[in-house]
């Protein structure tokens, strides 16, 4: 379509940017909202406490939300959680509610929850699943709260662990390529992960099919977390000797953190995204490790 255009939050996050060159590789405009001052015409400044200009959305193909700070960051003080919160919260809301003045012409707006959402040790769910409990799954459930300014078709798009070296797989890394990899806690806890390239396919199907509601950004397989952290140790032809008992991991990082990032028994089923027919890049966290991983191989 001439002049196809979308709107991006959160463009400059290892997400944003991939979604951002996906559009325009197939010659989509992309207009990035950017907290600095703009250096392009497709690029404009939104700022905490102002309304955004709602012109700036209107006729947009899609406007899409991915704004918000690490839950991997480190302490989970005080401090951090409110960050987590007003990092994601404010723009959502900001967009919510410029989307609202629009009316039905109004483009459909995705924007990044959680697969958190469902709590740490939920078991097996979809998107018709209850929310559970503790703080990411708080957390996330705030974050889909703070859209409901606007009647606009919304995709909360519940997104798992991405397997990428800018997201879990970054502190796994260094410890297998010194040799200390091995199972974290009992091992058997389902990860709720996704591929990096399924992320962000999946973002913009959802748009494109304009599912509405929660939709889980996940892979379609189940996999633990041994499955996840011997893939790693396999493709980069490392031992994989040393345990992690769970009481440790809570002892560095925080009971909750650990609970909710390492720990984390929840198996996460993409239901609508298989329902409406998208095909997975990488059906397996094993077939999504050996692509993300593939710069960093070493010879055995």
């Amino acid at each position: 379509m001439p002049n196809e255009f979308v709107v991006i939050g959160g463009a400059s996050g290892f997400i944003g940017r991939a979604l951002a060159a996906s559009f325009e590789n197939d010659g989509i405009r992309v207009v990035r909202l950017v907290r600095r001052d703009a250096t392009s015409p497709d690029e404009v400044r939104w700022m905490d406490g102002r309304d955004l200009d709602p012109t700036v959305l209107a006729g947009a193909s899609a406007v899409f939300c991915l704004n918000g700070s690490s839950v991997g960051s480190l302490p989970w003080t005080k401090k951090k959680r409110a960050e987590f919160r007003h990092s994601r919260v404010v723009p959502r809301h900001l967009i919510a509610r410029a989307l609202a003045t629009l009316g039905p012409d109004a483009p459909h707006f995705v924007h990044a929850s959680a697969a958190g959402i469902y709590g740490f040790d939920a078991g097996r769910v979809d998107e018709s699943s209850p929310i559970g409990s503790g703080f990411t799954a708080a957390l996330a459930e705030v974050t889909e709260v703070s859209t409901r300014l606007t009647t606009t078709p919304t995709t909360h798009a519940r997104i798992g662990v991405v397997l990428h070296p800018d997201s879990v797989l970054r502190p796994l890394i260094p410890l297998t390529l010194a040799g200390v990899a091995g199972r974290l806690g009992t091992g058997t806890q389902s990860w709720p992960w996704v591929a990096y390239e399924d992320a962000v396919a999946g973002l913009r199907f959802a748009a494109e099919r304009r599912l509405a509601g929660p939709v889980n950004i996940t892979g379609p397989t189940r996999a633990t977390a041994t499955d996840i952290t011997f893939a790693v140790a396999r493709e980069l032809n490392k031992p994989y000797l040393v345990p992690v008992p769970a009481f440790a991991l809570r002892a560095v990082l925080g009971r909750e953190a650990a609970n909710n990032l390492l720990l984390i028994d929840t198996e996460v089923r993409p239901q609508r995204l298989l329902d409406a027919g998208y095909a997975f890049r990488y059906p397996t966290a094993e077939e999504a490790i050996h692509d993300s991983l593939a710069g960093l191989r070493l010879d055995a």
